[in-house]
C-alpha cells in the first residue's frame, strides 16, 4: 500500500517530465543541425504556437460546456470554464503580442535579405528631446 502511495506520484511527474525534457532536447538538436548547415533558423517569436493552444482550449471548454447541459454533471461544466477561460486568456495574449511578433519577423527578414545582422533600430534620444552635444553647443552660445 505504501509502495502504491509513492510509485503513482512519482510515475505521474516522470510521465509529465521525461517527454518534455525529450522534447526540449530534440528542438535544441534539431535547431544546432540548421545552424551547422550554414542556415539561420526562425528566431524564437513570442506568441507562435498561443493561438493553437488559445483555440484548442477554447473550443474544449466550449464542448464540456455543452456536454453539461445535456448530461447535467457540474464537474463538466467546472472543467469547461477553466478551459475556456484558459483558452481565451491564450487568445488575448496572442493578440497583445501581435506587434511584437510582426517586429520581430519583419527584422529576421531583413536579415536573411542583407545576410548579416541588421542593425538596432530603435532611438536612443527622443524627437522631442535634443542630444546632448546640441544642448552643451546651446549653452555655450548664451
Amino acid at each position: 500500500m505504501w509502495m502504491t502511495s509513492i510509485l503513482v506520484p512519482l510515475g505521474l511527474f516522470a510521465a509529465i517530465v521525461v517527454p518534455v525534457i525529450l522534447l526540449a532536447r530534440y528542438r535544441h538538436n534539431e535547431r544546432m543541425e540548421i545552424i551547422r548547415q550554414g542556415i539561420n533558423p526562425l528566431p524564437n517569436v513570442t506568441g507562435r504556437r498561443t493561438l493553437l493552444w488559445g483555440l484548442i482550449l477554447t473550443f474544449v471548454g466550449i464542448a464540456l460546456v455543452i456536454s453539461y447541459f445535456i448530461e447535467g454533471d457540474k464537474d463538466l461544466i467546472i472543467a469547461g470554464l477553466i478551459a475556456a477561460s484558459t483558452g481565451i486568456s491564450l487568445l488575448i495574449y496572442y493578440k497583445v503580442t501581435a506587434s511584437e511578433r510582426e517586429r520581430m519577423m519583419r527584422r529576421y527578414e531583413e536579415q536573411a535579405v542583407t545576410g548579416g545582422d541588421v542593425p538596432d533600430v530603435t532611438p536612443q534620444t527622443s524627437p522631442l528631446t535634443k542630444p546632448a552635444n546640441e544642448q552643451e553647443d546651446t549653452e555655450m552660445q548664451t
